[in-house]
Order: structure tokens, then C-alpha cells, then sequence
């Protein structure tokens, strides 16, 4: 019998067991939670709207949930522990809403200020299931041709170009998919796009028209091919179809441009030439250089003609030859170069530069570029830091992830769509994340060719490709 009771509180028994090692089982309470979200214009689905209630970094299982209605009453009922969570919630398009609270044990918690942004919210004209579809035709037989290869070459604002290549399907086809087209609106930050379309294939004459797609509208181009066999004399035409070689393939040291296509004026022909070769070359050089006014306005003499038509064609067209170390000399002369540097040394001062892209774009990317994807996984944190710290000192895997990957950053959040689908990647690969951050190298079939986590970068000094 204990002759002599004392009483302490709850935090101080919890303190006294664990003092001893002893597991505690944390004390959950039911609550409700409820609230109403007002709607936005333009006016989202307010019935389409996720909820999600996360304590200690897990997902809570509700015991009931309603809602949210058309007017956007919800409320949900469930256990929590004593502390910080947080409220989710997430519209169709993934643009997430957060709320953190804290739980004294009440039976009710109203929850207000759970609004959207008006400024994120997409317009939903603009993401109208507009389509654009691409018909190629046999322009004899008037029949769909299968199998053919379209170009889709888009230049962004620094003149940067991309290409998209798609092949037609068993109907003559290219349908882009309305979420990929908007997209790639919205990775240029344009309504209208210029699309640079080049069709060659060995049994056509070969098809370069320029279009304008504007966003939100639905619209469809035919390209009517000209069979080689069956092709005849036309207003402006050449004489004959004309072999141009195309064995001249620019690599480290030498630069070799094209003329953008056939031209009348014999000048222009040839100062496109240049400057095709001219800019392969600045894209190898140090940003500072590159992006030097002067030196990106300039274009370069001296050129060898290693290929241009004959004098009987009606039109001109050159391929050029540069020297690496003659156009080094070319922008030398340009601008102050101080003795210890050289343009096309590493620049130790560049940092990997993330594209804002969609998993599904990246890898797009990839395969129209021939490119790897590389993926940084994790939030913000030390370990984040220090990652990128590591990866960023050595200038040379800057330099080669920013010129020959396509580079992308992932949170860790079940409710991001990006995260979602690079675990469905790993499952398909048999594997699986355990730890942030993580460094992730995916091909374009979304093949992991390698992967390695924290421990492994900053402490192993592992994590190029």
C-alpha cells in the first residue's frame, strides 16, 4: 500500500518514461475539421478539389470526409495528436493550397483563409482542348502517308533553337496531345509560336513552310509531298533537284554552317552560312563571351566555301568551314580578354541552370534533342545545399550537364505530379527512393541509367553519369 501519492502532469510522466527508454504510444484525439473555399475567377471546379490532412510527414486517414460541394463547404473527421499538421488542398491543374495549424485537442476546428491565388489559376480558354494536327499527303494520289518524318524546329527570344521531331501515323497524322501544345506555350511564354516545319524523306521532294500556331486554337495543316519520280518544272523552281553533301559535321575543332535554304540574293545565301557556323561556335564559349553584345552582333570573314551550287542554278547556296582557334582569334579581337582567361575555358562561375519544365516535357525534350534527363529530387534544406554546393564546384559537369542534358528540379510531395510519376518510373525500373536529395539520370524511354543519394554525392564525391 503507498502511503504517500503525489500527482504530476501528462508531459511530465511522458518525460519520466522515456528517461528509462520506454516506448510511449502517442494519444490521438477525433476531431472535425471544416471549412468553405471561396471560388476564383476564373472560376475553378470546386468539386474536383483533394483534400489532404498530413501530420508528422504522413498522410492522415479520415474516418469521414464530405466535399467539397458546388460552394465549396467541406468538412472532414479524423484522429490527430497534440501538435502541428497541415491542410492540403489541390485543384485538377496541380496547383496546391497550404495551411499549417495546430491541434489542442479541440472536438471542432473551423478552418478559414483556404484560398486559391487568382493569379495561379489558369484561364480555362486558354486551356481549351484546342488541338493541332499535322496531315501529310501524297499531292498525286491525294492519299495519307504513313510513316514520314516532320521537323518541328521552335527559336525562343535569345534564338535558341528547339526541335520537336513526330512521325504520322497509319492516317497521314501528327495529333499533338492539348495538354503537351499547352505546355510548350506556356515553356516559350507565348499565345503565338512560329513553327519551322521541314519535311525530308528520300522518297519526296523535300517540304520547309513556316506556320503560326496561336494558343487556345484548334487548327489543322496539310502538307501535300511531291513524289521525286513524278515531279515537275514549277514557277521559281530549280532546273533539277539539286544533291547537296551532307558529310560536312561540325565537331570541336572545326564549324561548318549551312545556308538556311536556297536564296536569289548571293550575299544573303552566304552570310547565312556564317552565321550558322558562327553561332555553333559561341554556344561552346564562356557565357561571358557569349552573351557579349558585341561579340554575338559580329560575324566572322574569312570563311572557306567548301560547297556551293553550280554557276548554270538560278539561286546560291554555301556551306562553310571555320577553324576553332581562328574564330577564338575573331572574338579576341572583339573584346578584352585578360591574360590568365580564355573564352572557352570552364567558366567557374556557372552554376547548373534547371529548366522550369514538366517531367513529361523534359523527357519530350530529350527525345527530339538526343539528350539525357538529369533530375535533382529534394526541398530545401542543409543536405540540398550542400548537394548543390558539391555538384557546382566542379565546372566541368556544369558545364556538361547544362550543354548535353535536359535538366529539371522535382520537390518531394505526394501531391506533385511530378513526383508521382518519377515514382512510377522507379517502380518501373524495380527500384525505389529511400532518401533526399537524390540525383537521378533517366533516358528518354525513362530508362534510370543511374542514381545516387545524399552520402553518395557529397561523402563518396559519385554522382556524374
Amino acid at each position: 500500500m503507498v502511503k504517500n501519492k503525489f500527482i504530476i502532469s501528462e508531459s511530465d510522466r511522458k518525460q519520466i518514461l522515456s528517461m528509462y527508454g520506454l516506448m510511449l504510444e502517442a494519444t490521438k484525439t477525433k476531431v472535425k475539421l471544416f471549412g468553405k473555399i471561396p471560388n476564383t475567377e476564373p472560376p475553378i471546379d470546386l468539386k474536383k478539389l483533394t483534400i489532404l490532412v498530413k501530420q508528422n510527414n504522413l498522410n492522415i486517414r479520415p474516418i469521414s470526409q464530405s466535399g467539397p460541394d458546388a460552394d465549396g463547404n467541406w468538412d472532414i473527421t479524423l484522429e490527430l495528436e497534440n501538435g502541428k499538421f497541415e491542410i492540403r488542398v489541390k485543384n485538377e491543374d496541380g496547383i496546391t493550397i497550404k495551411k499549417e495549424l495546430t491541434f489542442n485537442g479541440e472536438s471542432e476546428i473551423e478552418v478559414v483563409d483556404l484560398t486559391f491565388d487568382k493569379s495561379s489559376i489558369k484561364d480555362p480558354v486558354t486551356l481549351s482542348r484546342s488541338t493541332l494536327i499535322f496531315l501529310v499527303k501524297n499531292s498525286k494520289t491525294n492519299t495519307p502517308l504513313s510513316d514520314i518524318k516532320v521537323i518541328t524546329t521552335i527559336e525562343d527570344e535569345d534564338n535558341e533553337k528547339t526541335e520537336y521531331v513526330y512521325t504520322t501515323d497509319e492516317d497521314g497524322k501528327i495529333q499533338f496531345d492539348f495538354k503537351i501544345l499547352n505546355e510548350i506555350f506556356e515553356l516559350y511564354k507565348k499565345n503565338e509560336l512560329t513553327f519551322n516545319i521541314s519535311i525530308n524523306d528520300e522518297n519526296y521532294r523535300s517540304k520547309n513552310e513556316i506556320i503560326n500556331i496561336q494558343k487556345g486554337i484548334s487548327q489543322k495543316y496539310t502538307f501535300n509531298l511531291v513524289p521525286k519520280k513524278e515531279f515537275k518544272q514549277d514557277v521559281g523552281d530549280f532546273e533539277k533537284e539539286i544533291f547537296i553533301p551532307k558529310f560536312y559535321e561540325s565537331n570541336r575543332f572545326t564549324f561548318y554552317g549551312y545556308s538556311t535554304n536556297p536564296m536569289d540574293d548571293k550575299e544573303d545565301a552566304l552570310e547565312s552560312a556564317k552565321k550558322d557556323a558562327y553561332n555553333q561556335f559561341l554556344k561552346t564559349i564562356r557565357k561571358k563571351f557569349r552573351n557579349n553584345e558585341k561579340v554575338k552582333n559580329a560575324l566572322p570573314e574569312d570563311e572557306e566555301i567548301v560547297f556551293h551550287f553550280p554557276v548554270t542554278e538560278k539561286q546560291y547556296y554555301y556551306i562553310v568551314k571555320y577553324k576553332r582557334r581562328d574564330l577564338k582569334k575573331f572574338v579576341k579581337s572583339l573584346v578584352r580578354v585578360p591574360k590568365d582567361e580564355d573564352i572557352d575555358d570552364f567558366d567557374k562561375n556557372d552554376t547548373i541552370d534547371f529548366e522550369d519544365l514538366s517531367l513529361d516535357i523534359a523527357l519530350l525534350k530529350a527525345k527530339t534533342q538526343g539528350k539525357n534527363v538529369f533530375v535533382l529530387i529534394g526541398n530545401d534544406s542543409e543536405n540540398m545545399t550542400e548537394v548543390l554546393e558539391k555538384i557546382n564546384s566542379n565546372p566541368e559537369f556544369v558545364s556538361n550537364v547544362n550543354t548535353k542534358t535536359v535538366k529539371i528540379k522535382i520537390p518531394v510531395d505526394d501531391t506533385d505530379s511530378n513526383y508521382s510519376k518519377l515514382i512510377d518510373i522507379f517502380s518501373q525500373n524495380r527500384l525505389s527512393m529511400r532518401s533526399f536529395p537524390r540525383i537521378v539520370y533517366l533516358n528518354k524511354d525513362k530508362k534510370i541509367l543511374a542514381n545516387y543519394d545524399f552520402y553518395t554525392i557529397v561523402v563518396d564525391n559519385k554522382y556524374k553519369l
